[in-house]
Formats: structure tokens, sequence, C-alpha cells
């Protein structure tokens, strides 16, 4: 990679404010937000069926920094048009995080662990879920006195449960389907609804049932139903959900739950990653856009799941722990932007990231204190600031530059626009149509050294506080043109932009 390239790298994010709307447009891998207000020409406010809450980790209004710093290298030209169709959601648990279950018999997750608990808590109120590979060698033990390898006891759940509360957020709770008894899960789940209570977003029964555990989908659902009724006679108004069958699985297991299981399950989940640790992808191919695979999987799913929602509960770059120097670069956090953007546009509730994987992790899982943020944790913290809401119809042209955008109309009547640059060296210049006028706009940029760098990002200049909390610096001013606004979105970077009247 030249110098160049390698000083190059950055997000962007502007706000555009109308007298009676807020728009915030996000640009990352050389991105930006945007909110606007002004004119009569806003958008009509959406009906209230189609409104979602803003989360509370969205984008602030503040004081506005110096003038943003001038670029340097090649600049593109690029066009973006936002559009007023609906195309999507973004939920405020859209971003999420997955873990193993013999974590919470660590007491990491504790009211204790007040570093992770600000991690969780700038990502806004999200769903955790606990499963993985682990769940199913992981045994309810009734009177177990917690905080032992293979076990799960009341302490346990009791210390998650405080975490919760201190968080917000809910959590995907899984059940060991391979190495127990429906006898057994029914007490776990039992205690599990009492001790987390309104915490508990559902049940989640096994995990990944067609690698190597049951040899026929038949086998698997007569075990999985067994436990189901178990569950549901001890504890009737739970939340079922799963397969939790891999992305190699949809046919053979995701298709012939969904049918057999439609009227117990409330939310269908699958698995997805990008590539696999046999098959290991270099920085470039990470970032390569759009991921056609995994928009193929979300429309099959999608048609699977005939209105009921699914969500991707486990995903992340390479399978297999991740890739070092790809999976845990400055370039997984750029792609954890698209990734959760290209998910819920194709329908999901959100998305889990794995953590806790050699190479790829949102952050460290030591049991103790939260010793190292990773990139990957900065792109799931920019959508996180971009706010919730229906997803515009948005469109980018950036002259055949790997570059991506969305829009994300949020409940307040702002708009946030997501722009990612992923190429290394070319600037870009965009011109973007906004969908009524604006009078005046700020933007925050994130900045990495380079795609390469095992280094992290930095938002507006700022770093994830070393107690895991994160406050949002002040933004730069920009001009806008009423239906027009102008962003410079530096190559490899993203950036956000506010606007008030």
């Amino acid at each position: 990679m030249s110098t160049n390239r390698k000083k190059n790298a950055h997000a962007l994010s502007i706000d555009l404010r109308r007298r009676d709307a807020i728009w915030k447009l996000g640009l990352l891998g050389g991105s930006c937000v945007l909110s606007a207000c002004g004119g009569s020409n806003s958008p009509s406010a959406l009906p209230a069926s189609a409104q979602l809450a803003a989360t509370s980790a969205a984008l602030p209004q503040q004081k506005l920094a110096a003038a943003q710093p001038p670029l340097s290298g090649p600049v593109t030209q690029a066009t973006v048009a936002i559009d007023t169709s609906v195309v999507g959601q973004l939920p405020t648990d859209a971003v999420g995080v997955s873990i193993g279950k013999s974590n919470i018999g660590s007491k990491f997750y504790s009211s204790a662990n007040t570093q992770l608990i600000a991690v969780y808590k700038s990502l806004g109120n999200s769903l955790l879920r606990i499963g993985g590979t682990v769940v199913d060698h992981t045994v309810w033990t009734p009177s177990g006195t917690g905080n032992t390898s293979g076990q799960v006891a009341p302490p346990d759940i009791d210390a998650l449960a405080g975490f919760l509360q201190a968080t917000g957020w809910s959590v995907l709770y899984g059940i060991n389907l391979m190495n127990s008894t429906p006898e057994l899960a029914a007490q776990e789940v039992a205690y599990a609804e009492q001790a987390l209570g309104s915490s508990l977003y559902g049940i989640e029964i096994g995990n990944e049932p067609a690698n190597d555990k049951y040899t026929l989908f038949a086998n698997f659902l007569t075990k999985w139903q067994s436990f189901a009724t178990a569950i549901r006679q001890s504890s009737p108004n739970v939340r079922l959900t799963g397969p939790a069958a891999t992305q190699a699985h949809i046919v053979g297991y995701v298709a012939p739950f969904a049918q057999k299981e439609r009227a117990v399950i409330e939310l269908l989940t699958f698995h997805y990653y990008k590539s696999d640790i046999n098959a290991p992808l270099t920085v470039k191919g990470l970032l390569s856009y759009p991921d056609t695979v995994l928009q193929a999987d979300l429309a099959q799913v999608s048609q699977i799941a005939g209105g009921m929602p699914f969500r991707v509960a486990e995903t992340n770059s390479i399978s297999g722990g991740g890739v070092a120097g790809v999976s845990n670069s400055y370039a997984s956090a750029l792609w954890a932007i698209d990734h959760i953007m290209t998910s819920v546009e194709g329908g999901a509730t959100g998305v889990n990231f794995q953590a806790g994987g050699a190479a790829y992790t949102p952050y460290n899982e030591t049991k103790g204190p939260v010793t190292h943020i990773f990139p990957e944790y900065y792109g799931m913290l920019f959508v996180a600031l971009a706010g919730s809401g229906n997803l515009l119809d948005t469109k980018i042209t950036a002259n055949d530059l790997n570059a991506s955008a969305y829009t994300v109309r949020r409940a307040d009547g702002s708009l946030s626009l997501i722009i990612v640059n992923k190429d290394a060296q070319n600037n870009l210049a965009a011109s973007i149509s906004l969908p009524g006028t604006a009078k005046s706009a700020t933007l925050v940029v994130m900045q990495g050294p380079a795609l390469d760098s095992l280094q992290n990002p930095t938002i507006q200049g700022a770093s994830v506080n070393a107690d895991g909390s994160f406050s949002l610096p002040a933004a730069y001013p920009l001009e806008i043109s009423q239906l027009t606004a102008s962003a410079s979105v530096p190559a490899a970077r993203a950036l956000q932009r506010n606007s008030s009247t």
C-alpha cells in the first residue's frame, strides 16, 4: 500500500436542520451523516405506525468546531440522491452482540463490570445474544454456586440480570439442546424468566443444529419440539426463537423449521459470516461491495419468514475466529457499517456481532475489566450514532469507486445519511440531493491511519475512553444550498454533518 493510501482513511456524517424537521446523513469509508432543517419542501411525516423510536445514542446537537481541515490527494466527484420511498427499517436494537454462554459463568457480564456496561450503553438499547457452540456444553445446575466451567447456575443468571439492567439491553438467551433434558431446560428458562424479567427478549434452543449434531432435520425437530413443549408448559409466555442455523443450512433447516414451527416461534434466526477461515479474505475482499451472497441469503430468509421477524443472530467477518490483519483492521469498522445496513435493508431486525474470536471481536473477552476496544466496535458505534428509523431509497454514483450510501429517517423527522467511501486513495466530493430544503450543516469525521492498520480509528478525533464510555466532540460547520448539500468525503474515512437554521 502506498504512503498516500495509508494517510487517507476516513468516515463522515452530516446533519442538516430545518425549522420543522431534522435530517442526518452519514458517510462511511469516507462517509458522513447529514441532518437538515428549514423550508416548506420537507417530506411529510411518516405514519406513526411506520416510525421507530430514536435511540438514545443518536447523534446529538452540539457546539461547532473549526472548519473541516482541507483534504489532500486525488478527488472524485460523486452524487447522492435521496428518495422518500421507504425500503426498510433500522430498529433501535439493530446493532447487537453475540457471546458464548460460558461468558456468563465468568461474571464478566455483571453490574460490577462498569467498563463493559459503558461500552454497551454507547451503542444504545440493543440485544445481547447468548449462545454459540458452548451453549450445548453448558449444563443448568440449580444448586450450583456459579462461576464454574461447564455450568450455569442461579448466581450466574442473577449477575447477568444486573448487567442487563445497567445497560438497558435485552437478551436472547440460549439453552443447551445437545447435552441436556427438556426438564432441565424448562427449569432453567423458568429461573431466567423470573430473574431477568423484562430484560428477557426470548429463548434460543440449541445452536447450529446441522453442524455435526443431527444427520437429519427431522431428528433435530423432534428433539427441539420436546424441549419447546416442556419450556412452554412451565413458562407459557416466554418468546421462542430459532433455529440458529448457519447460512449453509437455510434450505435444509431454516425453511422447514419456519414451516413447521411458525405458530410457536416469534423470531426466525440464522448465522452469517462473509468468509471462512479456510478461505480467508484480504482487506480488499472484506470491503468488496455489495455483498451479493448476503443479499441473496437475506432475500431467501425474508421469503421463508413470510412476514415473521428474522435476525442475523450471529455474525462476523471470517468464521473460525477471523484472520489477523483483516478481521481486526480498520477496514473491519467500515465493513461493519455496510454489513449492518445491508442486513436491515434486506429485512433483518438487526445483527449480533460475535465477540471473543481470535482476530474478530468488538472488544476483548478477558475475565475482567475491558482492556481493549477493536476497530469493528467503531463501525457499530457509528451506525448507533445515526439513530433508528425508516430507511429511505438512496443511490450513490462515484465513478465506479467502492462507495455506498444509506439514509435513515428517524421518528422525529430527521434524516441520517451514511456514505461509505472504501477507496484507500480517492477522496469524494459528494453532491447530495436532499428531499427538502436545508439551511445549515455540520460534519463529524471518523478516520483511521490505513485500511490495514490495527490501530483504532477516531470519531471527530475522539476515542472510546478507558472506562468504556464515548463522548462525541463538536462538529465541523458546513455550507449548504437549500435542496443540495456538499460533503468532502476523505478516502477510507467516515464523516457526519449536522445543520440548523
